[in-house]
């Protein structure tokens, strides 16, 4: 896949596709962020040229080195392959702002964030599912 892109991508970011590049059950259904990558930069690149047909003074401008790993309908994450990294920082992009921020300071501290926040909503349904089983025999 690297060769392909022509990009030297961190390593905490090829190891999270190896293991879950092509679906993971439930896990981000909302986003694009599967393998093959290129719709996850394409959705980002169309939000960006609406927000500028919309504000007409949008400053910023997803580089070759920006990595988009993950877009949905209002805002995508990308990380910065200059300089390399094993494990870089995090940015968002949400739809209408001027600029992006930094979100996490790693890769692997957003996709713990996102695992156990994923794990916590699923354990809540299966409660809530439980007790509705419980009430409804």
């Amino acid at each position: 896949m690297q060769n392909s892109l022509q990009l030297q991508l961190p390593r905490t970011y090829v190891d999270f596709l190896q293991i879950m590049g092509r679906q993971a059950g439930d896990f981000l259904l909302d986003a694009t962020w599967t393998y093959p990558l290129q719709p996850a930069r394409e959705d980002a690149e169309s939000m960006l040229a609406s927000d500028s047909q919309r504000k007409g003074n949008l400053t910023f401008k997803l580089e070759k080195s920006m990595f988009v790993f993950l877009a949905n309908d209002s805002f995508f994450l990308f990380f910065d392959l200059i300089p390399p990294a094993d494990d870089p920082p995090v940015f968002i992009y949400e739809e209408g702002a001027l600029l992006p921020r930094k979100f996490f300071e790693s890769f692997s501290e957003w996709l713990t964030v996102c695992v156990t926040s994923d794990a916590e909503k699923n354990k809540e349904h299966l409660e809530w599912r439980a007790k509705q089983g419980a009430q409804n025999p």
